[in-house]
């Protein structure tokens, strides 16, 4: 198990509270749904960026890219 530690502005903090109430969830439950959506989004990218690297094998291009160059993708 992990132990995740966050902090929170008061605004946010009831912005998660709001949510949770109307919701009918709990605050980890929020955090975990949270932490889910993150994960797709992370892995989506990653599919994406495979993606293109067959594309460009398949059209007869060298995919070189650096661990910066990599990481430029991720996070645009």
């Amino acid at each position: 198990m992990t132990t995740l530690a966050i902090q929170i502005n008061d605004t946010n903090a009831r912005i998660l509270e709001n949510y949770t109430k109307l919701r009918n969830i709990t605050v980890t439950d929020c955090i975990n749904e949270l932490i889910a959506g993150l994960h797709q989004k992370e892995q989506n990218e990653y599919l994406a960026i495979l993606e293109q690297s067959n594309c460009d094998l398949r059209e007869g291009r060298t995919v070189t890219k650096t661990f910066a160059e990599l990481e430029a993708m991720e996070n645009a």
